[in-house]
């Protein structure tokens, strides 16, 4: 299950209208493979640089189980939200 603490629900309230609000809601209920790479838009429909063969069940394929993060772009590098145990703890390392 990802990370998600009580402060970026209540973020979300208060940085949408109540029409994105609505909007957000309605492609939540849609099936994954209904909606594009990035989610925002139905699958076809998105004028982001999403790919136009994957879907959103292909994102949610390749995101982190622990954190919940995806790579923006298909193919793209998987960055994880800090405090993931995955995190990449390379930078530490200076010798």
């Amino acid at each position: 299950m990802p990370l998600k603490s009580l402060d970026q629900t209540n973020k979300r309230q208060n940085m949408f209208n109540k029409y994105q609000k609505d909007h957000m809601d309605y492609l939540d209920s849609l099936d994954p493979e209904k909606r594009c790479w990035c989610g925002w838009f139905l699958f076809g429909e998105c004028y982001h640089d999403c790919s136009k063969n994957k879907t959103f069940a292909d994102k949610l394929k390749v995101r982190c189980n622990l954190c919940g993060n995806a790579p923006w772009r298909p193919g793209g590098k998987l960055i994880h939200i800090k405090g993931c145990p995955k995190e990449d703890v390379k930078l530490e390392k200076k010798t």
